[in-house]
């Protein structure tokens, strides 16, 4: 999931934006905190009590 919002993100930070190399740092950023809040959001939903067990 990060590695799809990285690339359009530093594409748009790089040539829309004109942020240079910054926006390879903040579309990282930006993807770890969507990243975060996703699994927050899975993590208050309960979704995790609702899968079978990982085997090993």
């Amino acid at each position: 999931m990060c590695s799809a919002l990285v690339i359009p993100l530093t594409y748009v930070g790089i040539e829309r934006l004109h942020l240079g190399l910054y926006s390879v740092a903040l579309g990282w950023i930006v993807a770890w905190g969507v990243r975060a809040v996703v699994t927050q959001w899975k993590l208050h939903d309960g979704a995790w009590m609702r899968r079978a067990p990982l085997a090993a």
